[in-house]
């Protein structure tokens, strides 16, 4: 028998959110995302999976302070190509 996720714990099939070793890969996804002209929202579903988003989004969550710092990265990462190509 499967045991049920306790408070804490992720829920199955949930994605953990990058680790210092994939930063580079998130910034990326974060990038394109940006690129694409997708909301932060949409962007942190690339990331987390729809299951996590809708589970911790709010506005003072951990995930949206880690995705702020992600577009801040991708955003000093591509020298500001990213803003500039979206304020055209």
């Amino acid at each position: 028998m499967a045991a049920e996720h306790g408070e804490g714990e992720p829920a199955a099939g949930a994605r953990p959110p990058p680790h210092a070793s994939s930063t580079a890969s998130a910034e990326a996804v974060v990038a394109a995302g940006l690129r694409a002209g997708k909301p932060l929202r949409e962007i942190a579903v690339d990331l987390y999976g729809r299951e996590q988003v809708d589970a911790d989004w709010h506005a003072d969550s951990r995930m949206r302070s880690k995705l702020r710092r992600l577009v801040q990265r991708a955003r000093a990462a591509s020298g500001g190509a990213v803003w500039r190509e979206r304020s055209l």
